[in-house]
């Protein structure tokens, strides 16, 4: 029962009390007028009546407005919030934020000849509503007859600054280190970044192109160098069905301090999920890779073909 109930039980058994009090009280004193005293007994009655109905209508207006604060805080905006309070987006080394992915492709032939050809490739992706980041680790290894014909590891970062709403321009680094047992260097590092631009950016399709400056230093020749480059690149995805997407990309190197020297890496590559509930996906692609200038006897042009399955966790 409320309030309000209550106060109307009250106000029925003060109402009764009193008449019955004054009635009573007439009847046994003899020398007293019993018109007066109930009239008395009346009056103080409307008093008390009219005390309780203001009391009513205070208490009333408590619980109406006690009723309307919870519908009035249930959806608080973040700017009614302390900004300790307003949700934050994960951080970059928030590792659940990331969707990972293994992806292993093994062929081999044993009797006249003894081949192997192994690709492990560890991918992550990260997207929110500011930025949009990948790591990838990728391991080659292709044997004949026992002797390595290609050793090669490579390792990449890269990350997209968002544009605000209402614009198209965005901002982009990258990084990579690479490893080839086949190359003239050893070791490679270089680094870029630069600005994008959103040519197409929908449900289906999204189209950025990329303009930079950046540099690579080799290890482990005799012509170790810094060369300094500047960078242009296309980066494309199309969303074929919620499992299933292409992407591909390319981008150009070129040695500013020597034009002579420039280099390509290029991809295309098909992704399906084949099972969401145990996260089996497959893909297939191809990658290039192009150095005007690669020293000893490696070939200039390097294609891969690759088919592989794989997890996402």
């Amino acid at each position: 029962m409320g309030h309000v109930g209550r106060i109307s039980l009250l106000r029925a058994g003060v109402g009764a009390g009193l008449i019955a009090l004054a009635s009573g009280g007439a009847f046994a004193a003899k020398d007293a007028d019993p018109a007066s005293r109930v009239a008395d007994a009346r009056a103080a009655y409307e008093k008390a009546l009219a005390d309780l109905q203001a009391a009513e209508a205070e208490l009333a207006k408590a619980e109406a407005a006690r009723a309307a604060a919870p519908a009035e805080s249930a959806q608080p905006t973040d700017a009614a919030l302390p900004a300790e309070v307003v949700a934050k987006e994960p951080g970059f080394f928030d590792m659940d934020s990331w969707d990972k992915s293994i992806d292993i492709g093994i062929t081999g032939a044993s009797g006249n000849s003894d081949n192997l050809n192994a690709r492990v490739q560890l991918s992550a992706e990260r997207k929110t509503s500011k930025m949009e980041s990948r790591a990838s680790a990728l391991y080659r290894l292709s044997q004949s007859d026992g002797d390595n014909t290609e050793n090669r590891f490579r390792f990449d970062l890269s990350n997209d600054w968002l544009p605000p709403e209402g614009s198209k321009i965005r901002w982009w680094a990258r990084g990579a280190y690479e490893y080839d047992e086949f190359q003239a260097w050893d070791h490679r590092l270089s680094a870029s970044g630069g600005l994008g631009y959103e040519l197409i950016n929908n449900d289906k399709h999204t189209l950025v192109g990329r303009l930079g400056l950046g540099g690579s230093q080799t290890y482990g020749d005799d012509n170790e160098e810094f060369r300094p480059e500047v960078v242009a690149g296309l980066d494309y995805a199309y969303q074929i069905k919620d499992n299933q997407r292409f992407v591909a990309g390319t981008e150009i190197l070129l040695d500013v301090s020597d034009t002579d020297f420039w280099r390509t890496n290029s991809f295309a590559r098909y992704e399906a999920l084949i099972d969401p509930t145990n996260g089996l996906n497959f893909k297939t692609g191809i990658t290039h890779r192009y150095d005007s200038e690669p020293g000893g006897d490696v070939d200039k042009s390097d294609f891969e073909y690759f088919a592989t399955l794989g997890w996402t966790f």
